[in-house]
C-alpha cells in the first residue's frame, strides 16, 4: 500500500509531502533440513518533505524518514530493524547571480545501536555571471569527514551487512563556458 500526500500552503510559504509505503508478504521457506515453517514480513516506510518558498534570499528543505522492519517465522522471536534519517539543507540567494547552499545528512542505522550514526554536511557556492556565458561552482563534500559507511539488517535467515569506505573531505571546482 502506498499514499503520498502534498499540499502548498500560502499562508505559510511551504511544500509539505508525506510519503508513506507498507508492506506484509506471507510465506514459507524451509532452512537447514528444517520442517515447513511459515514466515511474516512486513516493512514500513514514511517520510515527510518541507520545502519552503519565502520572498526572502533564505529557504530551507527538510526530508525526515522513517523506515520499520520486522522479520518473523513461527516459534521464534521477531527480527526487528528501526532506522532514521534527517536532510535539511538551507538555501540562500542574496543576489541573482549567487547562490549558496549549505546540507546535513544524519543517519542512524539502528535505533538499538545509537552510538553507529553518521553526520554528513556538505556546501557549495555558484556564481553565474550577468550574460549567463560563464559560470562557476565551489562544492566542498564531507565537511565532517566521515571515513565509512555501514548499514546491518538482520532477518531469521541472514544478516547483510552493507559498508563502504567514503572519500575523506573534498572540494571541487569547476568552471563552465557556454558559446
Amino acid at each position: 500500500m502506498d499514499v503520498e500526500v502534498s499540499k502548498y500552503i500560502p499562508l505559510i510559504e511551504s511544500s509539505f509531502k508525506l510519503n508513506s509505503n507498507y508492506f506484509i508478504s506471507n510465506f514459507r521457506n524451509i532452512i537447514n533440513n528444517s520442517k515447513l515453517r511459515q514466515n511474516r514480513n512486513q516493512f514500513l516506510s514514511n517520510s515527510f518533505f518541507w520545502k519552503t518558498a519565502f520572498d526572502i534570499p533564505v529557504n530551507f528543505e527538510n526530508t525526515f524518514s522513517w523506515w520499520y522492519s520486522k522479520s518473523k517465522n513461527e516459534n521464534q522471536l521477531a527480527f526487528i530493524n528501526n532506522t532514521l534519517q534527517n536532510k535539511f539543507k538551507i538555501i540562500f540567494k542574496p543576489y541573482k547571480n549567487w547562490f549558496f547552499s549549505v546540507s546535513s545528512d544524519y543517519y542512524l542505522p539502528s535505533t538499538n545501536k545509537k552510538r553507529e550514526q553518521f553526520f554528513f554536511l556538505d556546501t557549495s557556492v555558484r556564481y553565474k555571471s550577468e550574460n549567463k556565458r560563464w559560470e562557476a561552482n565551489l562544492v566542498i563534500r564531507n565537511l565532517t569527514n566521515e571515513d565509512n559507511f555501514e548499514q546491518v539488517q538482520t532477518s531469521d535467515i541472514s544478516t547483510t551487512i552493507f559498508r563502504t569506505n567514503i572519500i575523506p573531505m573534498y572540494f571541487l571546482l569547476n568552471l563552465s563556458w557556454n558559446f
